[in-house]
Protein backbone atom coordinates (compact mmCIF):
# COMPACT_ATOMS: atom_id res chain seq x y z
CA UNK A 1 0.00 0.00 0.00
CA UNK A 2 1.52 4.01 -0.60
CA UNK A 3 1.00 6.57 1.31
CA UNK A 4 0.55 10.11 0.68
CA UNK A 5 0.44 13.06 2.77
CA UNK A 6 -2.45 15.72 1.98
CA UNK A 7 -1.80 18.83 1.40
CA UNK A 8 -3.16 21.55 4.28
CA UNK A 9 -5.89 22.51 1.97
CA UNK A 10 -7.36 19.12 1.49
CA UNK A 11 -6.78 18.41 5.66
CA UNK A 12 -8.79 21.33 6.45
CA UNK A 13 -12.04 20.61 3.91
CA UNK A 14 -11.31 16.85 5.18
CA UNK A 15 -11.82 17.99 8.84
CA UNK A 16 -14.37 20.34 8.44
CA UNK A 17 -17.25 18.16 6.60
CA UNK A 18 -19.19 15.84 8.24
CA UNK A 19 -20.38 14.11 4.70
CA UNK A 20 -17.88 11.93 2.51
CA UNK A 21 -15.53 13.92 0.50
CA UNK A 22 -14.55 13.20 -3.07
CA UNK A 23 -11.52 13.41 -3.99
CA UNK A 24 -10.35 14.34 -7.69
CA UNK A 25 -7.53 14.68 -10.05
CA UNK A 26 -7.08 18.26 -11.65
CA UNK A 27 -9.18 16.44 -14.78
CA UNK A 28 -12.26 16.23 -12.32
CA UNK A 29 -11.56 12.37 -12.07
CA UNK A 30 -12.26 10.54 -9.02
CA UNK A 31 -9.82 9.19 -7.58
CA UNK A 32 -11.77 8.24 -4.16
CA UNK A 33 -14.19 9.01 -1.35
CA UNK A 34 -13.34 9.65 2.51
CA UNK A 35 -15.53 9.15 4.55
CA UNK A 36 -15.13 10.68 7.72
CA UNK A 37 -15.46 8.76 10.76
CA UNK A 38 -17.60 10.72 13.96
CA UNK A 39 -15.47 11.43 16.75
CA UNK A 40 -18.00 11.78 19.34
CA UNK A 41 -20.58 9.01 19.89
CA UNK A 42 -24.24 9.91 18.42
CA UNK A 43 -25.18 8.68 22.00
CA UNK A 44 -25.36 10.66 25.07
CA UNK A 45 -23.79 9.30 27.89
CA UNK A 46 -27.54 9.37 30.18
CA UNK A 47 -28.53 7.28 26.95
CA UNK A 48 -25.85 4.80 27.52
CA UNK A 49 -26.81 5.04 31.29
CA UNK A 50 -30.60 4.21 30.59
CA UNK A 51 -29.75 1.47 28.41
CA UNK A 52 -27.08 -0.54 29.96
CA UNK A 53 -29.77 -0.26 33.22
CA UNK A 54 -32.94 -1.31 31.39
CA UNK A 55 -32.84 -5.09 31.45
CA UNK A 56 -36.55 -5.66 30.66
CA UNK A 57 -36.13 -6.05 26.85
CA UNK A 58 -35.64 -9.92 27.04
CA UNK A 59 -33.50 -11.72 29.36
CA UNK A 60 -29.95 -11.11 28.90
CA UNK A 61 -26.89 -14.11 28.09
CA UNK A 62 -23.21 -14.28 29.16
CA UNK A 63 -20.95 -14.45 26.37
CA UNK A 64 -20.35 -18.04 27.59
CA UNK A 65 -24.09 -18.70 27.43
CA UNK A 66 -24.18 -17.66 23.66
CA UNK A 67 -20.83 -19.71 22.49
CA UNK A 68 -22.47 -22.99 24.68
CA UNK A 69 -25.84 -22.15 22.61
CA UNK A 70 -23.42 -21.96 19.26
CA UNK A 71 -21.36 -24.91 19.72
CA UNK A 72 -25.02 -26.77 20.04
CA UNK A 73 -26.75 -25.26 17.09
CA UNK A 74 -23.56 -26.59 14.79
CA UNK A 75 -23.40 -29.82 16.63
CA UNK A 76 -27.29 -30.55 15.46
CA UNK A 77 -26.57 -28.89 11.83
CA UNK A 78 -23.01 -31.64 11.79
Amino acid sequence: MSIQIADEKLVAAFAQSKQPVEIRDPSGRILGTLTPRPVEPEISEEELRIIEGDRTHGKWHTAAEVEAKLKELRQRLS
